[in-house]
Formats: C-alpha cells, sequence, structure tokens
C-alpha cells in the first residue's frame, strides 16, 4: 500500500465487500474465504492476489 498526492491511473487491486462483511472480517468474526464463496467479497485488477492481505493490515480491540 502507498500513498501519495495523485490517485494511480490504474489500481493494483480493488476490493468490492459488503459494509457489514467488512467489518466483520476486520474484527476477526468472520472468516474472508467464506465471505468470498458466499459472493459478499470481490477483488479484481492487475494484482487481485493482494486482496486476501488486507484484513491483515487492521488489529481487531
Amino acid at each position: 500500500m502507498s500513498v501519495g498526492s495523485q490517485p494511480p491511473t490504474r489500481p493494483d487491486c480493488t476490493i468490492l465487500t459488503e459494509p457489514v462483511t467488512f467489518l466483520l472480517m476486520a474484527l476477526g468474526r468472520r472468516d474472508q474465504w467464506s465471505a468470498a464463496a458466499q459472493g459478499r467479497v470481490f477483488a479484481r485488477g492487475r494484482k487481485f492476489w493482494l486482496a486476501p492481505r488486507f484484513p491483515a493490515l487492521f488489529k481487531a480491540p
């Protein structure tokens, strides 16, 4: 992940998810693989394989 003043012309990975599903995954209450199997999470882009690492960037309180 990088931060810049301008957005990239093409993002490496775009993650589409339902808000409640994202919250539950970020808190560690829901498994990302079952959410993906149910169609609640979808990743696309040039490097879509980066998506499974995304929930690990959050720390549950």
